[in-house]
């Protein structure tokens, strides 16, 4: 527990029970996990989110040629005298 400053103050010891309400290291289990048997294809693609980063993309390819050819327009133009 903290202060409003952020200062510890105290602690509490907290148990957190299994989902069948079991205690934690109550199983008699062995401990080890059995071999995977999910259905994976074994392509090694990522998994698809949904995402898509080619806007994105574009966008940054758009501005990057955009400000280069603003700043190539600014270099080009003749400096105008004060007169």
């Amino acid at each position: 527990m903290q202060d409003a400053e952020g200062n510890v103050i105290g602690w509490a010891s907290i148990t957190i029970a299994a989902a069948d309400g079991s205690a934690p290291g109550s199983g008699s289990g062995s401990g080890s996990a059995p071999a995977g048997s999910g259905s994976g294809s074994g392509s090694g693609d990522l998994a698809s989110t949904g995402a898509t980063v080619y806007p994105g993309i574009v966008v940054a390819i758009l501005l990057l040629v955009g400000g280069a050819g603003l700043a190539i327009i600014r270099r080009r133009r003749p400096v105008h005298g004060g007169e």
